[in-house]
């Protein structure tokens, strides 16, 4: 039954006739017959065979690169080239064209003569009668190798003999088997399921036609599965045809070629597992090539040229290196001359000096990874030359030419201004309804790093000024588009300034802190005893046990926005206001939240009448830097700067402008830290307790304390302020801030009473936004339970980021803007790159290490103490050299005085600019309510002179100068007094009157008759120079009194 099911009658008809789809099998498309005539369609140029060619296959000249190939959708044939005999006429007319599955290619004559390597194989194989224009000729290099063969001549008398005598075909069908095998492989690797399915419907009748006699077909028949299998082919496919006669090797070969099927054991393409093993052996031959690098070592650290510096690396490196690299020049010199060729331009050649400067980069990465230590020369040169920034443009045309970055610096410069033009900062904003923005601006300016080439006189650095724009968003738990938003009346009676009861709560909790710090113990004999292993951070530590943190949101998404031109303008100040407007949506009905510092907190005040929902926030930061300033003012006369210069302050007159914020932070804080234990250890001695102090009739005795009492309790403020920032808690700073807000009037701070007025007249205003700034007091951008105010993130991490990410000409204002507006952007697309191949930025840090100054510290607590208790405290070495003026029962009457004078004052002010109930009145705002002490005018008598130290081993110096004992004692009792300024007395005025009234020159017999006259300390110099200035001025006022009469004349 097998036999008369499968058995093929090669006799009838119907098995006679081949379908010609059957040989169609497309690689590319399962949907498609299986070589399909479009299949062969390749670029004669590709096919052209250069002797010359350096390939790892003999047969390259039948491939092409897919992406190289000119349009040749319109060609019907294949083209292959070929050397061409040189043929008469119109050719010859016995060996016609042949068509290999529709395709007209030729021969040689002399291959067609006795070879059947092209003979009628049909459908494979045809003769074509018509000579067509467009066929493809296959050289006789190529055709040889493909399995054809050209007739030679025996010579005289010897019998000609045939390939097929000779027996060159015996092995064709074998070899045309091993093709058909090897197909089947590489679909077996490179296809997918469905094309594999597609092949398994074909093959596998004819598979199961040759199987063993033992094969039944009744169990072909009864499997379920393999009939439904079958009956899913197409009807094609249930006829396994028959080719009436076989196809030769060369038509088998040339179809594979055609198809890019690389089946031939030269032409097989290596897999992973190939790579994996030509790894492992690679790396084991680097590593054993130690032994020659070292006897190489010279030639690797100091080489004369890169040739030599290559030649020293292992041999096997630098061949592979150098083969791969010159196959990929010769691929793209052949792609980029083939154009140029078109364009009738000159060809490119090969440079190989070019490709060892990359070989020996590649080289030194890989030795440099196996062997670190090794002080390659090429790595060692470049860390040297990464350390010089004037050469950096050098370094970046090494980099290029090693191809390690992609591109010039030139070229660098347009990408980057293409990619800045079409950055849209917006595109970075979220939106929802539980999204707070609060906009942030500060002025951010940049100066020219250096003079005009060669003029340094009468040219000045230019400067560029802009508004720096960014935003915090917040996702609170609340909805914050609530319209219409309810508004509260303010007038007279509304309670603004002044000590809150939340203050009173946290001065409790310090209070605590210090005397749960000191652990203060009474012994038998009532004396005290407390402990001294405390400092600044140990009692910020207690104090934040006992507070409360907010902002327990997720972190804020920051976004720098388009800039705006200077912010001394309030016109630009108004435009930012409407940038934000624009880019948040908003419409006229919500309010804009925007925060900045006091000078142009006052200009958002201004613009609020040109937009009155505009709601501008103090910047916290800047603030708090006031603050610090105002305690400085109040106590300058109270001998603050004598206890800064006793825990090692020099420069006082910097601590007094408060050039640096965090420094003066210090040393207020341990001078309020050495205050507060000195006043606890007072009132615990007295048996007081520390609120009473202040309530103490005053005497000589307590004048001293009572003034430190008021430091300490106003710096308490201060600090309440500067822990709720860092914790984000706003009640704590609106609190700490509302009673610190009278001694702003106080040390005349007028511009800073007035913004504070305006302020906290705002967070009264508008409940919604005091509830918005209760989730959100602080940002959070560094680490986890340290925020930051909103003026101190933008300063930081806003001026400060842009400025250490911008680049180019920063004077011009449109590059700059531009600058501005994609720094986040570029900073980001580098920061990429920087996390992936370095260590990632770690927010989560430790605080810095700061000289806690413990000695100094507890030395000033010992001084203080010792004050407080005796009355004569001039007398005591702390204030000797210069006693502070005020420190005295009127002294400290105006300090007590001075808190509730300015709380009268800041009222005042709130009513004329804030609710407008009075008429406004400027005078006497910048009077002060305590003395201010100069610096300049105790800097001298109370900061320690600093010798220079000579070092005890140094002989040389000991040498050099010899040091006396008598004479370094003398010059510290009388030390050198510095030039005083001399003063002409009245008698020297009318001896010198005499040489004024001449309008000629005093010549030096007239000053020496004049100086016969005048004491020992003038000379001919001095008499000059009186001369000189009292001539001016005395010209000057003749001038003047000349033109006065004249105009009263007329």
């Amino acid at each position: 039954m097998l036999n008369n099911t499968i058995e093929i009658n090669t006799n009838t008809s119907e098995m006679q006739i081949l379908d010609e789809n059957w040989f169609d099998v497309n690689e590319k498309s399962i949907d498609e017959p299986i070589l399909i005539p479009r299949t062969f369609e390749l670029n004669e140029a590709d096919m052209i065979h250069d002797e010359n060619s350096d390939s790892d296959s003999e047969f390259d000249d039948f491939e092409s690169e897919y992406d190289e190939n000119f349009d040749n959708d319109t060609e019907s044939d294949i083209r292959v080239e070929q050397n061409k005999p040189k043929n008469r006429g119109n050719g010859c007319s016995k060996h016609s064209t042949w068509g290999l599955l529709g395709k007209s290619i030729k021969v040689a004559c002399n291959g067609q003569h006795k070879c059947p390597a092209l003979e009628e194989c049909n459908p494979i194989c045809k003769s074509v009668s018509e000579d067509n224009k467009n066929s493809r000729y296959i050289c006789s290099e190529c055709y040889e190798l493909e399995g054809g063969h050209f007739h030679v001549k025996p010579g005289k008398g010897k019998l000609s003999t045939t390939c097929t005598e000779q027996k060159y075909h015996d092995h064709d069908i074998k070899k045309n088997l091993e093709i058909v095998a090897r197909w089947i492989f590489y679909v077996k690797d490179n296809k997918n399921e469905e094309y594999q399915k597609k092949v398994l419907g074909i093959f596998l009748p004819s598979y199961f036609h040759f199987l063993n006699e033992n094969y039944h077909v009744d169990n072909f028949h009864e499997n379920p599965l393999q009939s439904n299998e079958l009956n899913d082919t197409s009807s094609n496919h249930l006829l396994i045809p028959i080719l009436l006669k076989l196809p030769t090797l060369f038509m088998v070969r040339t179809l594979t070629r055609l198809n890019k099927i690389p089946i031939y054991p030269n032409e097989k393409e290596l897999e992973e597992k190939d790579f994996e093993k030509i790894g492992k052996i690679a790396g084991d031959k680097l590593w054993q090539s130690y032994k020659h690098l070292k006897e190489n070592q010279t030639y690797l650290r100091s080489p004369t040229c890169i040739t030599e510096y290559i030649d020293a690396f292992p041999k096997f490196l630098k061949i592979f290196f150098e083969k791969m690299l010159l196959q990929l020049e010769s691929k793209k010199i052949f792609r980029s001359n083939r154009k140029n060729k078109s364009q009738n331009k000159p060809l490119k050649q090969s440079n190989p000096q070019e490709i060892n400067k990359t070989i020996s980069f590649l080289l030194s990465v890989l030795i440099g990874y196996a062997f670190p230590y090794f002080d390659l020369w090429l790595p060692v040169v470049l860390s040297s030359l990464c350390r010089r920034p004037k050469l950096i443009s050098s370094l970046h045309a090494l980099l290029t030419k090693c191809f390690i970055i992609g591109h010039t610096n030139r070229h660098e410069r347009r990408l980057e201004k293409t990619r800045m033009q079409s950055i849209d900062p917006t595109k970075r904003l979220r939106s929802g309804n539980d999204i707070f923005n609060l906009a942030v601006i500060d002025n951010i300016d940049f100066k020219e790093a250096s003079f005009g080439f060669g003029n340094i006189y009468d040219v000045t650095r230019e400067t560029s000024h802009a508004t720096l724009r960014m935003v915090f968003q917040s996702t609170l738990p609340i909805l914050v588009n609530e319209i219409p938003e309810p508004i509260k009346e303010l007038n007279v009676n509304t309670q603004l300034f002044g000590m809150t009861q939340g203050m009173n709560i946290m001065q409790s909790k310090i209070d605590y802190a210090f005397e749960k710090l000191l652990d203060f113990q009474k012994s038998t004999d009532e004396n005290i005893s407390y402990n001294k292993d405390l400092d600044v951070d140990t009692i910020e530590k207690e104090i934040l046990t006992r507070c409360d943190f907010g902002c327990l949101i997720p972190p804020s998404n920051v976004v720098i926005l388009t800039p705006t031109g200077s912010p001394n303008d309030d016109n630009e100040i108004f435009h930012a206001t409407q940038m934000y407007k624009e880019e948040f949506s908003l419409n006229d009905d919500e309010y804009l939240d925007i925060c900045a510092d006091e000078a142009i907190f006052r200009r958002l005040i201004k613009s609020r009448t040109r937009w009155e929902k505009i709601r501008p926030i103090l910047g916290q930061w800047h603030t708090s830097r006031e603050m610090l300033g105002v305690l400085l003012t109040i106590f300058s006369s109270y001998g603050i700067f004598h206890l800064a210069a006793a825990i090692g302050v020099r420069f006082l007159d910097k601590l007094q402008a408060v050039v640096d914020n965090r420094s003066t932070r210090r040393v207020l804080e341990l001078i309020w830290v050495a205050v507060g234990i000195a006043i606890h250890i007072y009132a615990k001695k007295k048996n007081i307790s520390i609120e009473n102090i202040s309530t103490e009739p005053t005497d000589n005795n307590n004048v001293c304390v009572k003034a430190w009492y008021f430091y300490y309790k106003y710096f308490a403020m201060w600090k309440s302020h500067l822990i709720g920032i860092r914790i984000g808690n706003y009640e704590l700073q609106q609190d700490s801030l509302t009673a610190f807000a009278p001694l702003f009037p106080a040390a005349g701070k007028n511009n800073y009473t007035t913004s504070v007025a305006h302020f906290l007249s705002i967070l009264k205003k508008y409940p919604n936004l005091e509830k918005k700034l209760k989730h959100c007091a602080s940002i959070n951008l560094t680490r986890k339970g340290h925020y930051l105010a909103y003026d101190e993130a933008l300063e930081v991490h806003g001026v400060g980021y842009v400025k250490q990410n911008i680049i180019g000409n920063v004077i011009n204002q449109e590059n700059l803007n531009l600058q501005i507006k994609a720094t986040q952007e570029e900073k980001e697309r580098i920061d990429i790159l920087l996390n992936e191949f370095l260590d990632p930025y770690n927010y989560n840090r430790k605080d810095r290490k700061i000289d806690n100054r413990i000695d100094p510290l507890w030395k000033l607590v010992e001084n203080l103490v010792e004050i407080f208790e005796t009355c004569n405290y001039t007398e005591h070495e702390l204030f000797k050299n210069n006693p502070p003026s005020q420190l005295t029962q009127e002294g400290l009457e105006k300090l007590s005085n001075a808190y509730n004078e300015g709380l009268k004052r800041i009222k005042e002010v709130y009513c004329q600019e804030v609710i407008k109930t009075e008429r406004i009145n400027t005078k006497g705002r910048r009077h002060l309510e305590v003395v201010k002490t100069d610096i300049r005018s105790i800097n001298k008598s109370i900061v320690p002179s600093q010798k220079r130290k000579v070092p005890e081993n140094d002989e040389s110096t000991s040498r050099s100068i010899p040091i006396n004992d008598d004479s370094q004692h003398s010059n510290d009792k009388n030390p050198a007094s510095r030039r005083k300024r001399t003063i002409t007395t009245k008698e020297e005025k009318e001896i010198l009157k005499s040489l004024l009234l001449n309008e000629a020159t005093p010549t030096d017999e007239e000053i020496n008759d004049i100086l016969t006259n005048l004491p020992s300390t003038w000379d001919i110099q001095r008499v000059r120079r009186y001369y000189l200035n009292n001539k001016k001025k005395l010209n000057y006022f003749k001038n003047k009194f000349i033109e006065i009469n004249f105009s009263n004349l007329i």
